[in-house]
């Protein structure tokens, strides 16, 4: 018979003690994020050479040109991989976690949440885009529907996202709280996900400035949950109707869309080329929204699905 009472806690007669989880490798957490981001900036090099050679493309247009085609999809399926990857590499074996645990967790609240996060993204993006065309800043001058790129679009949108959600608010925001006050964990990473944008087409100072609010928005409520659902379903339904539907540039790059839009009004309204995510109305939009989220989920957080799970005993 094996003996279990090394497990028993001594304050409490007869209640098990679970075994204490083992401590991360590297003891600061703004350290292993900062980390995996030079690893993950490495691998996304890689990958890029490695698609410049498959693809046979040279310029960022004529990659941008593959955005609606099958290809797309097997190229975002790839990078997709890697992250996951790079996540489990990181977890298993020097945050000593599971990859579940990043925010993965899945339950009543999750599916709830996943579904709220993608109509936030689309109410808040077709806002601005209402309010624009009231306002006469732009026109639509075609309709069309591109089903095939739609189908396609929908596909690399979500997978896009959904990737750079686990890097920057799953495993990055996450380990950053573990050593830093949370909201002070959320604008570092706020300015680092703008930054990775800091090279898009078109990009303006407005624009990285919006993307930061905009990390915020995604990240706050991160902050409260610590899962990924709904963040996930706002960045794919906020860039889906953006450049699929309304017809704006997404962080500058031009998607086929069943609307096609001219801008005509003030710049700094309207975004231009970048997209909407350059407007002073989306700075507004955005900025209420993350207040909203911010005070809907802080009170709620004692719903959300638990965010660690201890790896078995080797």
């Amino acid at each position: 018979m094996t003996d279990h009472t090394h497990d028993l806690d001594p304050n409490a007669a007869g209640t098990l003690t679970p075994p204490a989880q083992p401590s991360p490798v590297i003891p600061w957490g703004w350290l292993r994020a900062i980390i995996f981001f030079v690893v993950f900036l490495v691998a996304t090099v890689i990958e890029s050479i490695i698609i410049a050679v498959v693809t046979k493309v040279t310029t960022a247009e004529e990659f941008m040109a593959l955005v609606d085609k099958p290809i797309m999809v097997i190229l975002e399926i790839m990078q997709m991989a890697v992250v996951l990857l790079l996540v489990w590499l990181f977890r298993r074996f020097i945050d000593r976690r599971s990859v579940k645990s990043i925010g993965f967790g899945w339950s009543r609240w999750a599916k709830i949440d996943l579904v709220a996060g993608f109509l936030w993204g689309i109410g808040l993006v077709t806002t601005v885009f209402l309010i624009q065309w009231m306002l006469g800043w732009v026109r639509v001058v075609g309709v069309s529907y591109p089903f095939g790129s739609l189908f396609i679009m929908a596909v690399v949108i979500a997978l896009a996202a959904a990737r750079e959600e686990i890097v920057m608010r799953g495993y990055m925001l996450k380990n950053v709280m573990e050593s830093a006050n949370k909201y002070l964990a959320l604008v570092f990473i706020s300015v680092l996900f703008a930054l990775s944008h800091g090279l898009n087409p078109n990009v303006s100072l407005t624009g990285i400035a919006n993307i930061i609010i905009a990390g915020l928005l995604l990240g706050v409520y991160y902050v409260h949950r610590q899962n990924l659902w709904f963040p996930i379903g706002l960045h794919i339904g906020w860039n889906y109707f953006q450049g699929a539907v309304w017809g704006s540039p997404v962080s500058g790059i031009g998607l086929p869309s069943i609307l096609k839009l001219e801008f005509v009004g003030p710049e700094l309204w309207t975004g231009g080329s970048f997209g909407f995510e350059a407007s002073l109305l989306a700075t507004i939009v955005t900025a209420l929204a993350t207040i909203l989220i911010h005070f809907r989920y802080r009170n709620n957080a004692a719903t959300a699905a638990p965010s660690e799970e201890r790896l078995p005993e080797v």
